[in-house]
């Protein structure tokens, strides 16, 4: 890109240093960082800050932006802070639990995961189905500064790799908004919260 800052005495040293980033990016856009730091940074965090992959069977058996939960299930939050969750129990029938403020609820018993998805789909109150469709405007708005701070407090493995200073932490602000958008630091923070957790 025409901003790219080099930082090598020799530019042919660093381009090939860029060369063997891109052999590591996984298809992610490296035009979208400005310097060698945020390049490799952008590398480096791939897998700490991965975007949950939303499951074929999700697209397949609802509109909804669901989110494949890291205990087994599905989790869905919606804007009034409860949640919903499609787990499987041990006999295979697939429970639809809601959870508010803390505590949890099977709201019902499923023999199939397509009519879990459609008995949890029609729990969300008509005025929020706007802002869970996977395709609602709002995910594709830029990280907000709360997203920014949960990442940092949640993941410092992330802060740690830019330096101490105020560039370093520019350049650490550049680097998350450049890399994602509201809906994927969403989808991140929902797998997170979600971690192991069997409500």
């Amino acid at each position: 890109r025409p901003d790219y800052k080099f930082t090598k005495p020799l530019v042919s040293e660093e381009l090939e240093d860029i060369k063997k980033l891109e052999e590591k990016a996984n298809g992610q856009d490296l035009k979208l960082f400005g310097s060698l730091l945020e390049l490799r940074t952008a590398i480096e965090t791939i897998d700490l800050l991965a975007v949950p992959a939303v499951p074929p069977e999700v697209k397949q058996y609802s509109r909804l932006r669901w989110v494949g939960a890291t205990a087994g299930g599905y989790v869905l939050h919606t804007p009034d802070n409860t949640s919903l969750r499609l787990r499987q129990d041990t006999l295979g029938v697939w429970q639809v639990i809601q959870n508010v403020s803390g505590i949890s609820t099977i709201k019902a018993y499923c023999k199939t995961l397509e009519e879990a998805f459609t008995l949890a789909d029609n729990m969300i109150p008509q005025s929020s189905i706007g802002a869970l469709m996977a395709g609602a405007r709002w995910r594709n708005d830029p990280v907000t500064d709360k997203q920014l701070g949960w990442i940092g407090r949640n993941k410092p493995e992330i802060r740690k790799k830019f330096p101490p200073d105020s560039a370093g932490r520019e350049a650490y602000l550049a680097f998350v908004r450049k890399s994602f958008n509201k809906g994927q630091v969403s989808d991140i923070i929902t797998r997170e919260k979600n971690s192991g957790r069997r409500f």
